[in-house]
């Protein structure tokens, strides 16, 4: 006999939202529940379920009520990471140009005003990395010395650019990303545009773009 409600807390790992307690219909399945946590909270970008405490992916078809119980009583909603080929990309360490000429590509830091242009893709944004110099080749926007205690990771995050549109993403596991206030997940690029504000650590960068 199926249950008519079931109480949970989904765990939504993206735009710190964090946990929320639920009353679902035990014949919900997944796949549905997925699309109603995508529509009610604007998550952009492919997502997984799967129950706290566990690496099991919950299949589209199955029931909210024959997949417990649910260790905690929770179920993670959380990115799927995908390869963007930039960290491919940046280990090669090659540059490529734009695919269109612009004037000026270029980041500013917000509390001193400086200025860092961006020629040639992926553009690294992160801190030299000193004893390690092979590293440095693509950082575009090298933030060392700039604070007294470093708050940002040597390969933090990553620009690119594809007919003649912008994007970001996260690079660092440990260090968040926020695009506009928003948490970046990684493995996921986001647009970027003009006047957009990026914040990495203690540093809060503007981007902007000259056609």
């Amino acid at each position: 006999m199926t249950m008519d409600r079931i109480q949970l807390i989904l765990d939504i790992r993206d735009k710190d939202i964090g946990k929320r307690k639920v009353n679902l219909r035990g014949s919900m399945t997944a796949g549905n529940l997925l699309m109603t946590i995508k529509d009610r909270w604007n998550l952009d970008g492919l997502y997984q379920l799967r129950p706290s405490g566990t690496r099991t992916i919950l299949k589209d078809e199955v029931t909210i009520e024959s997949a417990g119980p649910f260790p905690n009583g929770a179920i993670v909603c959380e990115p799927i990471v995908q390869n963007t080929g930039t960290a491919n990309a940046i280990a090669r360490g090659q540059a490529l140009p734009w695919s269109r000429p612009f004037s000026r590509v270029y980041i500013r830091e917000s509390r001193t005003l400086r200025e860092f242009d961006l020629r040639a893709q992926p553009a690294v944004l992160g801190r030299r990395d000193l004893r390690d110099p092979s590293r440095n080749r693509l950082l575009a926007v090298d933030l060392e010395g700039m604070e007294p205690l470093p708050s940002v990771s040597r390969h933090h995050a990553a620009i690119t650019e594809e007919n003649g549109s912008f994007f970001i993403e996260t690079l660092s596991e440990a260090n968040p990303l926020l695009l506009n206030g928003q948490r970046l997940p990684l493995g996921q690029k986001r647009p970027l545009g003009a006047g957009d504000s990026v914040k990495m650590g203690d540093f809060v960068l503007n981007f902007f773009v000259v056609v």
